[in-house]
């Protein structure tokens, strides 16, 4: 995760001092980050992934792209704004990897579903005979 971490910062162009400011870390104790002769905290790999849109499972296992895609940026900030269930995220980062024509068939899939609970919903206000004649009989 050391050389990950010089990397993101080369990738970047900011010097080590830069960087550490960045980071609320003095230039030495970032440069001792890089060597690996201080650990890097859960503290600095989040607020390193939410400065720069570095990917969280590149800088930790070095998988992935190293630079999250601009919606997942997005994404992580109505997230958190709107405390949006994990697998409702999941589904909206799916649905926006999708071709056009699958997100189409996506969105026709939702519309019958959608279409579908309106009449349901739609029955379930219908007066049955037996709630007719009570109203009759409250005249």
């Amino acid at each position: 995760m050391y050389n990950r971490l010089k990397k993101i910062r080369k990738t970047i162009h900011l010097t080590q001092a830069q960087f550490a400011a960045s980071l609320g870390l003095g230039q030495s104790t970032y440069a001792m980050m890089e060597v690996g002769k201080r650990d890097i905290l859960d503290r600095h790999v989040k607020t390193i992934c939410a400065l720069y849109d570095v990917s969280e499972d590149w800088f930790r296992k070095g998988e992935g792209d190293m630079f999250r895609t601009p919606y997942d940026s997005f994404i992580n900030e109505l997230s958190a704004k709107y405390n949006v269930d994990p697998a409702v995220r999941n589904f909206i980062t799916c649905y926006l990897e999708l071709s056009s024509h699958d997100k189409g068939v996506v969105s026709d899939f939702l519309a019958k579903i959608a279409d579908y609970n309106s009449k349901e919903k739609s029955a379930d206000n219908i007066d049955s005979p037996s709630d007719a004649a009570e109203a009759e009989e409250e005249k």
